[in-house]
């Protein structure tokens, strides 16, 4: 893939008939207090708490309309408490106006229009409306939250004694453009690790970019505070709850070091010491290509070795990165292909005795789970590659292609599959001490909602699903009770609803990026971060998609009505891929996983 600039432009969104919203929006918590080196002080983070030096104020004579519209377009600036919006409010509201209430992102094509007259005011006061699309908002834990619905706000504006207009009793919360949110503001991730501490994650949060300086606080700050919303109870910190950090995390210019300084932190194993400084390395590799240096009160984490790079830390990727020597594979015309070279898998799954509709291979390659086609429906076989598959107990009309669950951190092989029957059950498929294969059901009442499922995909490191229900795509945690075992799917959210509309196909590209084919004619195939804030569009040289597969460092692999087609790029034309199979017909390419 193409590397897109620090701040990608999305795609352009619609304007939506119907649904009006009021900005009351989700509350913006600012940085906790971090204690310098000597004694606890606020720090001067770009969301609001440092003074700003030097704020331009809105032009003279400029219209109502036009003041409520420049408020919105040129007030994102989180310095100095939103100073720069604050500059359009009159003298009289500036230090009533609650920014840190909300932060609410709308489309950069907002408009403003003359609202109703305000009573008992002859022309010295007037009511604008302020109308666009609202994308999302940034939650109190700094991650974005889509939410697609139209926004009207009405906003008081008042003439004042020199003859200019400035709004007056503004609603609290800040309301910013894409394109103000996108200068100001640095997406970054904040690792931590799936429930069996095998493997790291990615969450995706927000921080102010102003002052740069700032930036490994800030980091750190998310990382203590602990996961977001969206991943509560799906990942784990090796961080205990009661640590905090003894000085300011800040980069040292004799060394260009990240010092970070860790408090509270009582004894942990050497096992747990790397886990604790693989999430804050990994954490701040992306503020800073520097080396880190882990202190607990003032003493290296780990003796002997005080300054640590991403190198230095053991694999934790494992289990997320499909095994190198497996090219993945084609389901076509009943039968498994390799989607190298075309040649036949071994067994009942290539000499066409299976009737093999789609299928799932491990990480490593040495199993596979396929969906059949069988006496009264299709059924799931599950065994080793090339050998005789056992038929699940599962009976079902329709089952959609499955996912494999990660091995564990020991390198053990994974011992669960996921599908769905009938568009509305999804189910896990468990092996048991005695090598046979269980189904146990998930609770996916979250997904069911939105419509029929009809594609899956577990992520590489099993903490989240991707789905497509309704044709709609959506992602969720996937939340083990620690009581019972019983596995949900919860905190589901849609991912660019206003675009995509007609989902199809869905696969994990990266920890943080899905790949997605649609039947929309100008959307065939879409890469959405996992938050649903970025998009990109690829090259719509194709028929209407019928499957998607991806993963990290891999070719995005297509098959549509004409055959099977690759692409690297988003910039790209798909290219078709000559397989020793007859192309056409249904056809269902994946990698493993």
């Amino acid at each position: 893939m193409t590397q897109h600039p620090r701040h990608p432009r999305p795609a352009r969104r619609r304007l939506p008939p119907a649904a009006t919203v009021l900005a009351g929006l989700a509350l913006l918590a600012g940085c906790a207090t971090i204690p310098t080196q000597t004694e606890p002080s606020p720090l001067p983070f770009g969301n609001g708490q440092s003074a700003a030096a030097s704020v331009p104020q809105p032009p003279e004579g400029v219209s109502p309309l036009d003041l409520v519209q420049d408020w919105v377009r040129d007030g994102g600036s989180p310095v100095g408490k939103h100073a720069a919006a604050r500059a359009y409010l009159a003298n009289s509201s500036k230090a009533s106006w609650n920014d840190a209430l909300s932060l609410t992102i709308v489309d950069d094509n907002v408009i403003t229009e003359p609202g109703p007259p305000v009573p008992g005011h002859t022309g010295s006061e007037q009511t604008v409306l302020l109308r666009g699309q609202t994308i999302g908002e940034l939650g109190a834990d700094n991650g974005f939250q889509p939410q697609f619905t139209s926004l009207e706000l009405p906003i008081t504006v008042a003439k004042q004694a020199d003859g200019d207009w400035r709004i007056v009793h503004p609603p609290d919360g800040v309301v910013l453009t894409e394109t103000e949110f996108q200068l100001y503001y640095q997406q970054v991730k904040i690792y931590f690790f799936d429930p069996f501490f095998g493997a790291l994650v990615p969450d995706l949060r927000y921080i102010a970019e102003d002052p740069q300086s700032d930036e490994p606080a800030r980091v750190i700050d998310l990382l203590l505070s602990g996961p977001s919303d969206a991943m509560a109870n799906a990942v784990r910190s090796a961080i205990p709850n009661s640590v905090t950090t003894k000085t300011v995390p800040a980069i040292d210019p004799t060394n260009g070091a990240i010092v970070v300084n860790l408090a509270n932190l009582n004894d942990q194993t050497e096992h747990n010491k790397q886990l604790i400084i693989a999430q804050i390395v990994m954490s701040l590799h992306q503020v800073s290509p520097g080396p880190v240096i882990v202190q607990s009160d003032g003493v290296s984490l780990v003796a002997g070795h005080d300054k640590w790079v991403a190198a230095d830390l053991p694999s934790y990727n494992a289990t997320t990165t499909p095994s190198a020597g497996q090219p993945g594979l084609v389901a076509a015309h009943g039968r498994l292909f390799s989607l190298k070279d075309g040649s036949v898998v071994p067994g009942g799954a290539g000499d066409g005795s299976y009737q093999v509709i789609t299928g799932a291979q491990s990480e490593d390659g040495s199993e596979l789970a396929l969906v059949c086609a069988g006496p009264s429906g299709e059924q799931l076989r599950v065994g080793g590659y090339g050998k005789s598959d056992a038929v699940v107990d599962l009976p079902a009309t329709q089952l959609t292609r499955p996912t494999w669950a990660p091995g564990d951190a020991a390198g053990d092989p994974s011992n669960q599959v996921w599908t769905v029957a009938d568009g509305q059950s999804v189910v896990q498929v468990l092996n048991t001490q005695q090598n046979t294969w269980i189904a146990n059901n998930v609770d996916a009442s979250a997904l069911v909602t939105f419509g029929q499922i009809t594609d899956l995909r577990l992520s590489r490191d099993g903490t989240r699903v991707a789905a497509i229900a309704g044709g709609h795509l959506l992602v969720g945690a996937v939340v083990t009770d620690p009581q019972s075992g019983a596995v949900a799917i919860k905190q589901v959210s849609p991912l660019q609803a206003d675009n995509i509309t007609n989902a199809v196909s869905v696969d994990w590209l990266d920890q943080a990026t899905l790949a997605v084919a649609t039947s929309q004619p100008n959307l065939p195939v879409v890469t959405v971060s996992v938050d649903g804030f970025t998009f990109y569009k690829y090259a719509a040289n194709l028929t209407t998609p019928t499957a998607i597969t991806a993963a990290e460092a891999r070719p995005i692999v297509v098959a549509d009505s004409s055959g099977i087609w690759q692409t690297s790029d988003s910039g790209d034309l798909w290219e078709a891929m000559v397989l020793a199979h007859d192309p056409g017909g249904p056809e269902i390419p994946f990698y493993p996983g």
